[in-house]
């Protein structure tokens, strides 16, 4: 073990934890991400049965989303306090749609 941390140590990742006002996707509002531990997986506190989940690849915020009928991934470039990029999907109706989603830091939590 020793061995391999030596040869290939850990990547490094952005700790995105924390609220955020969200515009330009399929979810717009207020989000919360969760980053449980000193891990990569994130995951995003929502009602119902949407989700939102995926990981950091260093200062790259990778995830797929089902969100109010829409569903798809997204890949959004970490710049605190925003992370933003680019989304596509299906809607509830088979329609394809793509766009820019921005997510920005807030300062105080989420209220649900």
């Amino acid at each position: 073990m020793v061995f391999n941390y030596i040869n290939s140590p850990p990547v490094g990742f952005e700790n995105i934890l924390g609220s955020y006002d969200v515009v330009g996707g399929p979810f717009e509002g207020c989000l919360t991400l969760e980053q449980p531990g000193a891990g990569i997986k994130v995951n995003a506190v929502l009602k119902g049965k949407d989700s939102l989940a995926g990981q950091v690849d260093g200062s790259i915020f990778n995830f797929n989303y089902s969100i109010a009928g829409h569903s798809g991934s997204a890949s959004l470039n970490i710049e605190q306090p925003s992370i933003a990029g680019k989304w596509s999907g299906i809607d509830k109706d088979a329609k394809v749609e793509a766009g820019n989603w921005i997510f920005t830091k807030r300062d105080v939590a989420c209220t649900i």
